[in-house]
C-alpha cells in the first residue's frame, strides 16, 4: 500500500470507477451525515435498550427543544415537498418503513393544515432516525448514496444548526 492513503481513490479502484467518475465526490454529504448523526446521537441520545426507544427519545427531545431557536421551516417543507405533496404520500414516504406507531404519528402530522413547532420538529427527528436506520441496517450500495445527496444536505444543515445552539436538558 502506498505511503499516502487516499479513501476515494481506493473507493474507485474498488468499484471499478473510472479516474474522472464523480460519483463518490457527489456521495460526500452521506458521509458528513454519518459524523454529524454520530455527534447528534452522541449528545441527544441514551442507549435505546436502557427505557425508551430511540424514537421516543427524539419524540421527547421534540417536545422539549427550545421553540425558535432553529430554523425548522426550511427542512421540514423540504420534507413535505418530498413525502406528502399534494396532499399524499409519496412512495419515498414508504420507502422510509416506519414501524405502525411512527407511521401513524408522522401521517398525522403530514395531514394537519397547521402543525405546530413541535410536530414539525418530531416529523423531521423521525425521518432523520429513519435514514440513519436505513443507511445503517438497510440496503447498503454506497453507489445509490449519491440519489439522497440533496436531502443529505438539508439533514446536515439542519442537524449542525440544532448542534451548533447547544442546548441541553
Amino acid at each position: 500500500m502506498p505511503e499516502h492513503f487516499d479513501i476515494k481513490t481506493w473507493i474507485k479502484e474498488y468499484f471499478n470507477l473510472t479516474p474522472n467518475d464523480k460519483t463518490f465526490e457527489e456521495t460526500s454529504n452521506s458521509l458528513e451525515f454519518l459524523w454529524v448523526w454520530s455527534i447528534f446521537e452522541h449528545k441527544y441520545l441514551k442507549d435505546s435498550r436502557a427505557n425508551k426507544s430511540y424514537n421516543e427519545q427524539l419524540v421527547d427531545l421534540a417536545e422539549k427543544y427550545p421553540k425558535n431557536q432553529i430554523d425548522i421551516n426550511t427542512i421540514y417543507g423540504f420534507l413535505y415537498q418530498r413525502y406528502f405533496p399534494h396532499n399524499s404520500l409519496t412512495r419515498f414516504y414508504n420507502n422510509l418503513k416506519f414501524e405502525k406507531k411512527w407511521h401513524n404519528l408522522s401521517k398525522a402530522i403530514l395531514n394537519k393544515n397547521n402543525p405546530t413547532h413541535t410536530e414539525k420538529l418530531t416529523f423531521i427527528l423521525l425521518v432523520l432516525y429513519k435514514f440513519r436506520c436505513n443507511l445503517f441496517h438497510g440496503r447498503k450500495d454506497p453507489l445509490l448514496w449519491k440519489n439522497f445527496d440533496k436531502v443529505f444536505y438539508h439533514f446536515n444543515k439542519f442537524l449542525a444548526e440544532l448542534l451548533d445552539n447547544n442546548w441541553s436538558e
